[in-house]
């Protein structure tokens, strides 16, 4: 097997693992992602916001959220679908697994790794002709992912936007809010000898959607991997983003600063700025093409 390649960059790193490529994939099928992820209770104010910046992404990306918010599907827009999901569908995927189910925001995002084996995944990958699937958060704000995506994309089992090798991380994994994974990933990820036991061992260090001994495993069995914070994450530092990094949105292009570096991304992630006392949305301001996040919430642009 060869190694890890590192390059250092000076706005980020870049990690891949070379190997042979999977006999039984086509690499040549145009990629077509669908994202998944759980959520149960009121969908939160910032959420026109990642609406809004899901649609120029729409065609080659679809995102699949599946909520207790509604009793029959809905197509919000062209990028975004509703399901309707409850806790007791999570309790029954997750037990399928001959695993416990546990309440709470860490497990509901773990247990969305495990939508792709539900009926409705399948069907919908199946019939709509997914190549590949993601997870995705809604404290989130996107930018043209192609345009940030490596040109050989479908080579990668997994495209993630954790950077990794930094003095507080030292490990490469997935990516909760963005991490993209080939479709025949579905039946790999259960090859992983460890799969039960991380299920049920899921905690702030070790989520399902971010495992490290399931990259440990996949890149022990040669299968390639792509990892990059900056540019998919821009300026992404250590575990949380610093307060002062501030992201701008201006019809559909997203760029991120630190106060030294200025640079154009495929996703932003304010999962610290969200809990801030600071942090404050008027969802009217989603109807805008220019819009700032920042620890101050989200605002127009002057």
């Amino acid at each position: 097997m060869d190694a890890i390649a590192v390059e250092d960059r000076e706005n980020g790193h870049h990690y891949r693992l070379a190997g042979p490529r999977p006999k039984e994939w086509n690499l040549n099928a145009p990629m077509k992602c669908m994202f998944l992820n759980i959520w149960l209770g009121k969908l939160p104010p910032y959420f026109p916001f990642f609406l809004k910046s899901t649609l120029l992404n729409a065609g080659m990306f679809q995102w699949y959220l599946f909520t207790d918010q509604i009793s029959e599907p809905v197509r919000l827009s062209e990028s975004l679908f509703l399901i309707p999901f409850s806790w007791e569908d999570v309790v029954k995927i997750v037990k399928a697994e001959g695993v416990q189910p546990r309440f709470g925001a860490l497990h509901l995002a773990s247990y969305r790794m495990l939508l792709p084996y539900s009926q409705c995944v399948d069907e919908l990958m199946r019939s709509e002709k997914f190549t590949h699937f993601g997870t995705f958060d809604l404290d989130v704000i996107y930018g043209d992912i192609r345009a940030h995506l490596p040109g050989d994309a479908a080579r990668y089992l997994m495209i993630s936007g954790h950077p990794g090798l930094n003095k507080d991380d030292v490990s490469p994994r997935g990516c909760g809010p963005f991490t993209i994974h080939r479709r025949d990933a579905v039946e790999i990820l259960r090859r992983f000898p460890r799969f039960q036991q991380e299920l049920n061992s899921i905690s702030c260090s070790n989520p399902f959607d971010e495992n490290r001994a399931y990259f440990d495993w996949i890149t022990a069995e040669n299968h390639p991997v792509y990892y990059r914070g900056t540019n998919i994450q821009p300026v992404r530092e250590a575990f949380y983003p610093s307060e002062e990094f501030r992201a701008r949105w201006t019809r559909g292009r997203l760029t991120v600063s630190d106060g030294d570096r200025l640079i154009e991304g495929a996703f932003f992630h304010f999962m610290k700025f969200k809990r801030l006392a600071s942090f404050h949305v008027n969802e009217a301001d989603a109807e805008s093409d220019y819009f700032t996040v920042s620890k101050d919430g989200i605002s127009l642009l002057p």
